[in-house]
């Protein structure tokens, strides 16, 4: 009787500390996990970030194209509205110097219903040019308008990614806070349930 008397109380102190250590075993491993799973959130939520970043960077060098495009296109359209129409004037006032020749050599002086006819048909060859004008100027303006548009759009995209890249920076901080939290309680828990067990057990045995 005398050695069973102290086998069993040996045999609750081992169990007891089997537990307690099972416990803290079961806890460093519950930690380590909520650490790799907290690193893993990070890295994912950190390369999100970064891709965001970099096509709202991307966005903004495209709306920046799009105004620098238009303006381009718009001082093109200008160049050659006003080539067209100083080439129109340039042909007209040709045709009505020959007109003033022609009824010169016909008789005809530039007076009464000669000058009349002149003078209008000069007033008409300057408005063609004055209409090739306003419609170059028309044409400059929707591509200043279309540049404006796409740049707007690009701008707008530009603005969804600089969120996305806001909420995943949220999210990198949210997952080392985390784990870290996570880790401790899981630590914890084990811990204290190991010693709770062991200290259940050692009481049951005595």
């Amino acid at each position: 009787m005398g050695v069973l008397e102290w086998t069993i109380p040996v045999i609750g102190l081992t169990l007891g500390q089997s537990a307690l250590i099972g416990g803290g075993v079961g806890a460093a491993a519950s930690a380590a996990g909520s650490v790799w799973s907290g690193i893993s959130a990070y890295q994912e939520a950190d390369y999100n970030s970064k891709i965001a970043a970099a096509n709202a960077d991307q966005e903004r060098l495209n709306a920046d194209a799009a105004r620098a495009q238009a303006a381009a296109e718009a001082a093109n359209q200008r160049a050659q509205t006003d080539a067209e129409a100083a080439l129109l004037r340039k042909k007209n006032s040709a045709v009505l110097a020959q007109n003033r020749a022609n009824s010169g050599l016909l008789g005809f002086d530039n007076t009464g219903s000669n000058l009349l006819v002149e003078i209008d048909n000069a007033e008409n060859a300057e408005f063609d040019a004055r209409e090739t004008i306003r419609q170059g100027r028309y044409s400059e303006d929707l591509i200043n308008y279309q540049g404006q548009l796409n740049a707007y759009g690009h701008t707008q995209k530009a603005n969804v990614f600089d969120a996305q890249a806001k909420q995943q920076k949220a999210l990198k901080s949210s997952a080392i806070f985390g784990s870290a939290i996570n880790g401790t309680a899981g630590a914890a828990s084990g811990f204290f349930s190991g010693a709770g067990a062991g200290a259940s057990l050692f009481k049951a045995l005595h």
